[in-house]
């Protein structure tokens, strides 16, 4: 059993690699598609052309959305900022362990775990 352990926690080490090859290969061609948008927009504007009809598809410049810019986070109304409420385990966790109760929370007993250490 403790060889099956050590190789399924190598399989893991080696997925984390996986997965942050392909996250770091993903970002990249997200960066290249970027990169090509800004640069047929660019394009476009200089040429002053705002549609190009292509056989896979059709580029068009067009009027963007207004956004919002915050300037002072503080000078806004209550009515519009979101707040979001989520509890605290960890002051709760210190408020149960000291021996103060805390409605809506209670400790779990421990669960045994397995410890397993590879020489």
């Amino acid at each position: 059993m403790r060889r099956a352990l050590v190789d399924d926690a190598a399989v893991v080490r080696g997925s984390d690699a996986i997965v942050t090859e392909w996250r770091e290969r993903r970002d990249r061609y997200e960066r290249r598609i970027e990169a090509a948008r800004t640069l047929a927009f660019k394009l476009m504007q200089q040429a002053d052309v705002r549609k190009i009809e292509l056989p896979i598809a059709t580029l068009s410049i067009r009027a963007g959305q207004p956004r919002v810019i915050i300037t002072d986070e503080a000078a806004l109304p209550e009515h519009c900022i979101r707040t979001k409420r989520e509890p605290d385990k960890v002051a709760i966790k210190e408020q149960l362990a000291g021996g103060q109760a805390v409605p809506g929370a209670e400790l779990s007993n421990a669960e045994p775990t397995l410890a397993v250490r590879v020489k």
